[in-house]
């Protein structure tokens, strides 16, 4: 009776060791047993590689197809997408940050006092995401304020989204900065998922609607994932410092959504995590 007791409780740490290494989306693993070759049976409860490491193989596995570099024509896009979401990519970051992510649709109400170009223009800029069709992302609009779960706010007071301490480079940087006249508040659940948002913009802070556009439609695509923006690549994104406004959206933009909601996950997803998903999306090939 020993014996057996050993090897079962052996049997919990290893499977137990190798279930965290492959996500999930629909439920618990099934355990097979298979050979460790494309043509083996996968009909038994185990899966055996070739150095007798047990680990759990599901039927029900997620499509990680997306997370695979060859279907992007940036070769460093999946590179990119960590900065986007996880800011610091090495060891004992200062600061550590959650992929972050909208479950529910977005459903926007916008404050009457917003000048019409303004709400013209940014309505026609939600059109064009929308017509992408991006997995999982649903935007829209309403005239009722208690029918919206996002709500783009006109305010007086002059809103600033830093430190009244915080330094600046220059004042040039200051005034493009995102998040100088305008900032936004999301509320998540346990599980980094958003369900409702405030985006404060104060009007005044701005010299043209052209501005505010700018801004607006900047801030709510950073609040999509809660995205960290920098220069990454051409002006023409929404997450560079100094954006052009651009009529079109650019590819690495929307491949950033694309990434970011092919898969609605259904735990807290850090960059460790992530870097595993990776390899088993090179495994599923």
């Amino acid at each position: 009776m020993r014996k057996l007791i050993v090897l079962f409780c052996f049997f919990i740490v290893v499977f137990s060791s190798f279930a965290q290494n492959k996500y999930d989306s629909i439920g618990e693993p099934r355990i097979q047993v298979i050979k460790n070759d494309k043509t083996a049976d996968i009909s038994g409860r185990f899966l055996v590689l070739e150095n007798d490491i047990l680990y759990p193989y599901s039927n029900n596995s997620a499509d990680l197809n997306f997370l695979l570099p060859d279907n992007y024509d940036y070769n460093r896009m999946l590179g990119y997408y960590q900065r986007v979401v996880y800011c610091y990519l090495t060891d004992n970051p200062p600061i550590v940050y959650q992929l972050m992510q909208w479950s529910v649709p977005i459903v926007i109400y916008m404050d009457k006092d917003i000048p019409k170009d303004v709400q013209d223009d940014f309505k026609n800029f939600i059109s064009k995401l929308q017509m992408d069709n991006i997995k999982h992302l649903d935007i829209s609009f309403t005239k009722r304020f208690k029918n919206s779960n996002y709500h783009i706010k006109s305010t007086e007071t002059a809103v600033n989204g830093y430190d009244k301490n915080y330094e600046f480079d220059s004042e040039e940087d200051r005034l493009n900065d995102l998040l100088t006249g305008s900032t936004y508040k999301l509320v998540t659940d346990g599980n980094n998922k958003f369900y409702g948002g405030v985006l404060q913009i104060h009007l005044k802070s701005f010299q043209t609607n052209d501005d505010v556009t700018k801004r607006l439609k900047q801030l709510f695509y950073k609040s999509l994932g809660n995205f960290v923006a920098d220069n990454y690549i051409e002006t023409n994104s929404l997450l560079h410092n100094d954006y052009d406004n651009s009529a079109e959206i650019l590819d690495f933009d929307l491949n950033i959504l694309k990434i970011h909601y092919s898969l609605i996950y259904d735990q807290r997803i850090y960059l460790a995590d992530f870097r595993n998903l990776l390899t088993w999306a090179q495994r599923q090939k």
